[in-house]
């Protein structure tokens, strides 16, 4: 069509250049011209070669291609965000109408309006968490390689305790079981309670990622709990305690860190708090599926029975309980007394 204009009239572009009627150079020529329109480029260049016009209307389609599937993907993401914006005004708007329609008080509108916030940047965060990945991943691989890539991200995460590495040698099998089918990850938003002082331990916990706190309550601070005439005279209730004696002196667990290690080996009361610093990924083994799996392998249950009866002969010979007690603080004296 650009062609065509610039020969209807005896003073058009195409009569300027020369040897324009030949094919493909009129073709080419008009080509160029009309995609650099598209740029906004009105400037009309004379090419020595037909090979620099032809690579010249090469370049202008090809950076039209690669602008379109920009401002695509531009487009996609943009749309995406506004879902986002838009499912979360709509939470907020419908909170909003049930608090004035329930002529609900400021105090509690305010809390309910928080949380629904917390709640809203809590759940951005875990769809991007390392749970969700995994279990995303896994469910789209087949038995045996889902099996063979659990065991190689978790197997290091218990391979640096000393019984899990000896029932490894003992055992492949025992262990492979142990971190497919009975580990089971957990997230915590930061600041979460994963268990406190005074509860029943049921199971261990083993650090995936990000971090968290332990605070292992001394002789006094519990001594202080367990006095009902203290708790009734003191103005300070536990919460207040933790706050202000237990984050100070607290521990931080990462990666790698075990925590609960005594609840395999006997019945167990936790003696401390332990809380998510960060956005936590845990991988927790119960103490009765432990018991059941080792049950199936006669070998590996009389080496842990040994084992078991070693370390309570240590740990009651601790003169402050810990939740962190494990194998290697258990073989620590008996290594140094060699």
């Amino acid at each position: 069509a650009w062609y065509w204009v610039g020969r209807s009239h005896g003073g058009g572009w195409a009569f300027q250049q020369p040897d324009l009627e030949v094919f493909p150079k009129n073709f080419v020529v008009s080509m160029h011209w009309a995609a650099a329109q598209l740029q906004g480029e009105f400037e009309f260049y004379n090419f020595e070669s037909e090979l620099e016009h032809g690579f010249a209307v090469c370049h202008k389609l090809v950076s039209i291609v690669v602008l379109a599937m920009f401002v695509s993907k531009l487009t996609t993401v943009m749309h995406a965000i506004e879902d986002i914006a838009s499912q979360r005004a709509r939470q907020m708007n419908s909170a909003r109408r049930y608090l004035q329609a329930h002529s609900i008080s400021s105090g509690l509108s305010m809390s309910v309006r928080k949380y629904v916030e917390w709640k809203q940047s809590l759940d951005a965060e875990r769809s991007h968490s390392t749970g969700e990945q995994e279990q995303e991943l896994m469910r789209m691989l087949p038995i045996d390689m889902r099996r063979a890539l659990l065991d190689e991200s978790r197997w290091p995460l218990l391979a640096r305790q000393a019984v899990f590495h000896a029932c490894r040698r003992l055992d492949d099998r025992f262990t492979q079981r142990l971190v497919c089918d009975f580990l089971c990850p957990e997230t915590y938003a930061p600041d979460e309670c994963i268990f406190s002082y005074g509860m029943v331990c049921t199971r261990l916990f083993v650090m995936a990622v990000g971090q968290s706190t332990y605070f292992k309550y001394g002789t006094i601070m519990r001594m202080l709990l367990q006095n009902s005439r203290f708790r009734r005279s003191s103005p300070l209730s536990s919460s207040d305690l933790t706050e202000r004696y237990c984050t100070p002196r607290s521990d931080v667990l990462a990666e790698g860190a075990m925590i609960c290690e005594p609840v395999l080996w006997t019945r167990w009361v936790h003696v401390g708090n332990f809380r998510s610093k960060t956005h936590s990924s845990l991988l927790t083994l119960k103490a009765k599926s432990f018991e059941e799996l080792v049950a199936s392998y006669p070998p590996v249950q009389q080496a842990l029975q040994r084992h078991a009866g070693f370390f309570l002969q240590q740990l009651n010979h601790v003169e402050t309980l810990s939740d962190r007690f494990d194998t290697d603080a258990a073989l620590r004296p008996a290594l140094s007394g060699r």
